[in-house]
This record gives C-alpha cells, sequence and structure tokens, in this order.
C-alpha cells in the first residue's frame, strides 16, 4: 500500500485556501489540490505494509500534545529555476510538527511543514513569475485561518490518472 502521515485541513480552511489556489492553478493553467485532500504530510511513507507504520506513529505521537497552527501565505518549493510545487505555509506551533515529523523520521532534518495547492509539470513556471503573481495578488501573506491539531492520520493513497483518493487507515489522537 502507498501510504503517509497527514493532518488533515479543516473544511473551512481547506475551502478558502482553494478559493486563491484555484485561482493561481487557473492563471497558470495547472490543476489545483481539491479541499478535501489538502494536507499537512508529515511522512511520506511509499510502499508499506500498514502495521509497520502503523507501530511507528503510535510511538512518534504517545507524548505529544494538541497544539494550534496558523495557515499562512503561499510560498512555492522549486527545482533550478521553476516552480515545482505552490504550497501555503504554516506558522504557529509548527515547532511541534517537526517534532513529530522527526519522531516519525529522524532523517528529515529539512523538514518544512506545509499543504501543497498544486503541482507544477515540467519546466512551465518559472520562480520569479510565480513570486510576482503571489505578492500582486496578495497571497504572499494571507492568513487563510487558525486551527488545532489534535491527532495525526495513516492515509492510504491511491492513484488514478484524475487524482489521487485517499483513505484514512486510522487517527491518533494526541494527548492520548
Amino acid at each position: 500500500m502507498r501510504l503517509f502521515a497527514a493532518v488533515f485541513a479543516p473544511e473551512p480552511i481547506s475551502e478558502k485556501i482553494y478559493k486563491y489556489s484555484a485561482q493561481a492553478a487557473n492563471h497558470f493553467a495547472v490543476r489545483p489540490v481539491s479541499p478535501e485532500n489538502m494536507h499537512i504530510t508529515l511522512k511520506f511513507f511509499g510502499e508499506k505494509n500498514p502495521a509497520d507504520c502503523l507501530e511507528v506513529l503510535e510511538k512518534s505521537v504517545k507524548n505529544a500534545d494538541s497544539f494550534e497552527v496558523t495557515v499562512k501565505g503561499a510560498d512555492f518549493f522549486s527545482y533550478g529555476k521553476y516552480a515545482r510545487v505552490l504550497r501555503a505555509g504554516i506558522d504557529g506551533e509548527s515547532g511541534a510538527l517537526k517534532k513529530i515529523a522527526l519522531n516519525i523520521d529522524n532523517s528529515q532534518n529539512k523538514y518544512v511543514p506545509h499543504i501543497t495547492l498544486a503541482r507544477f509539470k515540467g519546466d512551465s513556471v518559472k520562480n520569479e513569475v510565480l513570486e510576482k503573481y503571489l505578492s500582486e495578488n496578495g497571497i504572499k501573506e494571507k492568513v487563510f485561518g487558525k486551527f488545532r491539531i489534535e491527532k495525526i492520520s495513516l492515509v492510504e493513497s491511491l492513484l488514478n490518472k484524475n487524482a489521487a483518493l485517499y483513505k484514512i487507515l486510522k487517527d491518533f489522537y494526541l494527548g492520548e
């Protein structure tokens, strides 16, 4: 099974983010991530046995308490001169997210908590073009909302030609 650990954005925030990501996606001719799929990935496990991942996640969240984060601003990951992933930033207790991510896999020392909004194919959008668009449209510093992270989910990703379908296999509640 293709698995990952994630925190899903609550509907009011994902709908708000989607409005901006859809505008950017239309402008750059890419497909935005659907609101129900918007999440913060803590670890992509890849093709794994769920039992192995369940044990890792249970240990990783055992002593973690719930905490609040703010979804703020849009930025991107790039490869060379070209944008690859449009993303919303995570402020607030992102240190707590990083700690959980490191508990899951201590090799993730460069972990950047974010919500993916859209993916660019190939060399379609230069970094400076996307940077200018985000700044001119007020998205760079836009606050999309706050929410409390109370659980981490083990998720199966089912790929099809249109989009990934996600199935939550188990939720791990923080503070329990």
